[in-house]
């Protein structure tokens, strides 16, 4: 087991649990389409239009007043729910993929630079994509926007370091072995 397993195990599950905990928003979005004019419009404020206070598990977080006038910030998205999920699945298989074969590849002490290259380029990735999902929730983007930017952002960044650190080492060892080998010949 890998020293650091632990610390990405822990982070996987924290991924999960706010994925979880954020899963019914996409009902409530669903929900704003069908309001009729005499229903009881939600505000981000936490009433409805004639001034009854809400439970904050109400607050419908799609819609906020402005300047008088409820605004539906869901239509404002970047992309959509669906396209998030295509999104998250075809990045984290790509990034899985070249992970997967720098790993193949440091095993077998190959391609040392393009290996080192991946991981800076994922790390710059990772980094630029936590800060546009910070920027996303900064927007009030919706869950779906920036929660796969932090996502990928999280996963992609601590990945490739412990991944960079690994094969480093990795390589170092190769390098010391083969100038052991000369020195001994």
């Amino acid at each position: 087991m890998h020293k650091h397993s632990p610390l990405i195990c822990t982070l996987f599950i924290v991924m999960f649990v706010m994925a979880q905990g954020r899963a019914s928003e996409s009902s409530v979005l669903e929900r704003v389409n069908w309001l009729s004019p005499t229903d009881s419009v939600k505000t981000q404020a936490g009433e409805d239009l004639a001034g009854n206070v809400l439970p904050a598990d109400e607050i419908n977080p799609a819609l906020e007043l402005i300047d008088g006038e409820v605004k539906d910030l869901s239509s404002h998205a970047w992309w959509s729910d669906q396209t998030s999920g295509w999104l998250g699945a075809i990045l984290g298989s790509t990034f899985g993929i070249g992970g997967g074969l720098c790993g193949w590849l440091t095993g077998r002490g190959k391609a040392r630079w393009f290996v080192v290259t991946y991981y800076f380029a994922t790390i710059t990735i990772g980094i630029a994509s936590l800060i546009a999902g910070l920027i996303a929730i900064a927007l009030k983007q919706p869950y779906g926007v920036w929660y796969l930017l932090i996502l990928i952002g999280v996963i992609v960044t601590v990945t490739s370091c412990v991944g960079i650190l690994a094969s480093s080492s990795r390589y170092k060892a190769d390098e010391l072995r083969r100038m052991n080998a000369r020195d001994s010949d």
